[in-house]
């Protein structure tokens, strides 16, 4: 048994892969006094947020797969990486890491590639109900692997593993607000803000917070201007505490840490997926939180047929005992502070091999 661990974190490309990184690095820290080292693509989100938090970064290369048939995709993704794997190598022997623990994303392949030459032990957090393709690649000898969802577990994964749920910041319940709150994601979703601005214009006196991107926000505007419509709000960047703190209900894409943070917040959510998300994750991670009856999907489809997502959204916000039932069935939602489980059980592993 070791008194302090050094540990290598990697996840990147978005925030939902970046955001369970630096929740389990941060357990790590404040319950087993870890070193936190993170390996990651300096052009992604992951530089930027592993710096707010004070971590050693170091940049590999990586790129995900393209080609127009699956077997260009597979000779692409390997050739594009082996630049990443030697630069993850190089890193990996300088910073003699005890473990790498990896949350996904096609930036942690040359990471988990080089760990598993230098015979590091690593381990795996999957965030949604599809496993994502790197994990795919190497579930198989991670010590062990965190789901978020039984469904991942029960269906096509490769091994056994732990169900702790998704790792983020929010474990408490927040005080529902009075608003509409649309999040379309740190780059926005231009479905969810045109709807922003014909909800808004159906229903003057619903206050409206959206969250629209930072390079949506002159253009909508621009258009908010035009349509007299005072009872919207639009933010580029936003504080997400402080957009639930104004949510009476919240209606945003299907991503796994946006919607865990909105089930332990207790906030009633309507989930729009992405119709393009891979292998439809959006959709089944939006179906896994209905299926607890805190949450509620409704496609793009539906709304351009039959404007279901305006019938949704005018339903709950005038009903207070739907509200009142959504709140109380996310109450019982049991994978708050995943965290300190996944946190716990690495350094339960670690010390059994050391």
């Amino acid at each position: 048994m070791k008194d302090t661990y050094k540990v290598v974190i990697t996840g990147g490309g978005t925030a939902g892969h970046i955001t369970p990184a630096l929740s389990i690095a941060r357990s790590l820290i404040d319950n087993f006094q870890t070193k936190i080292y993170y390996l990651g693509n300096e052009n992604f989100l992951e530089k930027e947020l592993a710096h707010k938090e004070g971590f050693p970064f170091f940049h590999i290369h990586s790129q995900g797969m393209e080609g127009k048939n699956p077997l260009d995709k597979w000779k692409n993704f390997i050739a594009r990486n082996s630049k990443g794997i030697i630069e993850a190598y190089r890193h990996l022997k300088n910073i003699n890491p005890d473990f790498v623990v990896s949350t996904g994303g096609f930036v942690t392949a040359p990471v988990l590639a080089a760990a598993r030459i230098l015979s590091i032990p690593y381990f795996i957090h999957e965030q949604n109900t599809v496993m994502g393709r790197v994990n795919k690649l190497f579930v198989k000898n991670a010590k062990e692997v965190y789901y978020s969802f039984e469904e991942t577990l029960g269906g096509k994964s490769l091994r056994e593993g732990m169900t702790y749920g998704n790792p983020v910041p929010i474990n408490e319940a927040i005080k529902p607000g009075n608003s509409l709150v649309i999040l379309g994601g740190s780059g926005g979703s231009e479905f969810l803000n045109q709807w922003a601005l014909s909800f808004a214009k159906a229903n003057p006196k619903v206050s409206i917070h959206l969250q629209a991107g930072r390079k949506n926000v002159e253009a909508l505007e621009i258009q908010k201007e035009k349509g007299k419509l005072k009872n919207l709000t639009i933010y580029g960047f936003v504080n997400i505490v402080e957009m639930y703190e104004k949510a009476k209900v919240v209606v945003t894409r299907g991503g796994t840490s946006s919607l865990f943070e909105l089930a332990n917040a207790e906030i009633p959510s309507i989930v729009v997926p992405l119709p393009n998300s891979m292998d439809n994750h959006q959709y089944l991670n939006g179906l896994h939180f209905q299926h607890l009856g805190g949450m509620k999907v409704v496609e793009q489809s539906e709304q351009k047929n039959d404007n279901t997502l305006d019938k949704v959204a005018l339903e709950w916000l005038n009903d207070k005992n739907i509200l009142e039932e959504k709140r109380k069935n996310l109450h019982n939602f049991s994978y708050k502070n995943c965290a300190d489980k996944i946190s716990s059980d690495i350094i339960t592993v670690m010390n059994e091999l050391t």
